[in-house]
């Protein structure tokens, strides 16, 4: 069998089956004009037939084909738009005055014809009966004869534009399974393969000459899948449209998972004829399908447990859509605000919820978002619809479509408990250092009398002791210091005394401060001074105290016999840098992102890196951040590390924000 074809044939001989239903044609059309020419008898007549596909078919007796189509032309007018199987016979006054109804220069003496029409009101042909030798005239039985022999006309007419439409369909089908993707099989009702289509051969790697004749049970990846389908493919069975899934194999040996579609063919009795087949590989939609449902089941999980951390976290979310004035919550944002989950809300209504002053921030915030897209993040007292106090995290960012920001989404945090736990920490740290801070500076002192022999002599032994105890109850009450520091700026109770401040007195002062320190352990300080006096705008003893934190952690992590620089430089004329460079181990990189964190120090062996409180750097930066500047560091790992501030500079700043007009 020919791969490319449904049919058993070649394009040859398809060719030859429609020149033989031509043929065969012209051959009903010559019978049927020479049964007309017998019924009267007469010497001429003249069968037509126009099917509307081309040029009228036209059988003749006693004429050229010639002369019948010059005689159409003069006969089609008498009969034009009469009934089917209306006669028109002369001699009859309507044939008098006709031209053209000669033959071969004689006049026709008699004429006779019947119409056939089609069901849609056309002429589809005639039978015409001529005598150009007499005049006579048609008997009622020979009326009956040529309808007859019209009817028979009509039925051929009607063979041949049935014969048209198979054709057409035949090449409709040759079409579709050409392009038809899946695969398709032909089976007789015992299962053997009859026919296959291109698709198939792609997909099963078989030809079509390999599989003809047999049985479809070689295509079947397990044996006993080929008998379960017999309860589907058998005469008796009905119709089951609904696909199933089968492992095929391959001619190559490989299998897939094929989804096919069977049908029975049947006649118009409701027999059996055989069986249609349609197979698609769907291995990789399967697979795609069981990718998409674990996804599925994952995302719920996802969401369920997002659900339920956002429940724990005390976090919902939200957004807002500019083009809709349309707001989205999460449950739990509702529950923050102990509103009804699902209540519709404007964006007026979602600032109720915040005093007068707060709501002007929040709304001014979303404000930005939408016009510019900076994100913000606030944290305010809220009163919820019961009339509950909470404090809220809120945070918010810009959604953007096509490079044009169309609304708003963040998230609501209540962080009351947090709130409520650093509001009782900060009491009870404040609490325990004023009540260590009075009998500590006692103990330091009355230590400090015996250990400088105020009240007699000591061996040294007993002096060495109370020395040591001595520093003990000075880092003591650094500490102490400290942790107030970073009470007080949590708090908001930080003052700062800000002013002019000239950056190398201030530095020289640093250095007086930790030189003993730098020569116990064996490190020069140099300064590097501006060629100018440098002015800054700051408070003096918290930057004192900044400088000393900085500089005295340089001086630890420096080795012995080397030196630490200190620098003074204006970054611009409104910023002005002092750096401190060490030549120590650098910061590794575990610590970096969490070096200003609150007491964090990085792991060392040295036991002098391992004194002070690990709140220094913390403080050091607030108290910058408070005075409007800076800090940060630049390291590498066995060459050093520098530490800088950045501060403003005096000339373009005063504590009115206006540029000074005095000097320090």
């Amino acid at each position: 069998m020919n791969q490319h074809s449904f049919r058993h044939r070649d394009r040859g001989a398809r060719d030859a089956d429609a020149g033989q239903r031509r043929a065969d044609d012209d051959n009903a059309l010559t019978h049927i004009v020479g049964i007309a020419a017998r019924l009267l008898p007469a010497p001429q007549a003249l069968v037509v037939v126009d099917d509307g596909t081309g040029p009228p078919d036209i059988a003749c007796v006693g004429m050229t084909d010639d002369v019948a189509r010059a005689l159409l032309d003069s006969l089609n007018p008498l009969i034009s738009g009469r009934p089917h199987g209306v006669f028109i016979t002369a001699p009859s006054s309507e044939l008098l005055d006709v031209d053209g109804l000669d033959v071969d220069g004689a006049p026709s003496r008699f004429v006779t014809g019947i119409s056939i029409i089609g069901d849609d009101g056309a002429g589809e042909g005639s039978i015409w009966i001529l005598d150009t030798t007499e005049t006579r005239s048609i008997e009622e039985p020979q009326y009956r004869d040529l309808n007859a022999l019209a009817a028979l006309l009509r039925d051929e007419l009607e063979m041949r534009q049935s014969n048209r439409r198979l054709e057409e369909a035949r090449r409709e089908m040759a079409i579709i399974l050409k392009v038809l993707p899946d695969a398709l099989i032909f089976a007789d009702p015992y299962r053997h393969i009859t026919a296959v289509n291109d698709a198939f051969a792609e997909l099963f790697g078989y030809s079509a000459d390999e599989v003809q004749g047999r049985t479809t049970e070689f295509l079947y990846a397990q044996p006993e899948d080929f008998a379960r389908t017999k309860i589907r493919y058998n005469p008796k069975a009905p119709d089951q449209t609904e696909p199933y899934q089968i492992e095929y194999c391959r001619g190559d040996g490989s299998t897939f998972l094929g989804e096919t579609i069977g049908v029975h063919v049947r006649d118009d009795d409701g027999q059996t004829l055989g069986y249609l087949g349609i197979t698609r590989d769907v291995t990789e939609a399967e697979q795609l399908k069981r990718e998409r449902n674990e996804s599925v089941e994952r995302l719920r999980r996802n969401e369920k447990l997002l659900r339920e951390t956002s429940r724990m976290a005390k976090v919902g979310g939200g957004s807002y859509d500019v083009r809709t004035d349309n707001i989205t919550w999460s449950d739990e944002l509702y529950r923050i605000h102990d509103l009804p989950i699902g209540q519709s809300l404007s964006r007026e209504q979602t600032l109720q919820y915040f005093e007068a002053e707060d709501r002007q921030r929040l709304f001014a915030s979303t404000e930005r978002v939408l016009d510019s897209g900076e994100p913000f993040e606030l944290e305010l007292p809220m009163t919820t619809a019961v009339g509950r106090k909470k404090w809220v995290r809120i945070k918010g960012s810009p959604i953007v479509e096509d490079d044009e920001i169309v609304g708003i989404r963040g998230y609501h945090q209540d962080i009351t408990a947090q709130k409520q736990a650093a509001e009782a920490k900060r009491e009870f740290i404040s609490v325990v250092s004023h009540e260590l801070r009075t009998p500590l500076t006692s103990i330091r002192g009355m230590i400090s009398l015996v250990a400088n022999e105020v009240v007699g002599e000591l061996p040294d032994e007993a002096r060495d002791m109370l020395m040591r105890a001595l520093k003990n109850t000075e880092r003591l009450g650094a500490l102490i210091d400290d942790i107030l520091d970073i009470e007080k700026i949590d708090a908001g109770k930080i003052v700062l005394e800000l002013g002019c401040v000239v950056a190398e007195d201030l530095v020289d002062e640093v250095f007086e401060t930790n030189q003993q320190f730098a020569q116990e352990v064996g490190v020069t300080l140099r300064l590097r001074r501006p060629s100018t006096p440098i002015r800054i705008y700051g408070d003096e003893d918290k930057l004192h105290q900044v400088l000393t934190n900085l500089l005295s952690n340089a001086i630890k992590y420096s080795p012995p016999a080397e030196v630490v620089d200190v620098s003074i430089s204006a970054l611009d004329a409104k910023t002005v840098r002092i750096a401190i460079q060490d030549r120590g181990p650098g910061i590794p990189e575990k610590f970096r992102d969490q070096l200003f964190d609150k007491f964090t120090r990085a792991d060392t062996s040295d036991q002098r890196h391992r004194q002070g409180t690990g709140l220094g750097l913390s403080i050091a930066r607030r108290l910058i951040e408070e005075m409007g500047g800076r800090i940060g560091f630049d390291t590498a790992i066995g060459q050093g590390t520098t530490m800088f501030i950045d501060i403003p500079a005096y000339e373009t700043m005063d504590d009115t924000g206006r540029a000074p007009t005095d000097d320090c």
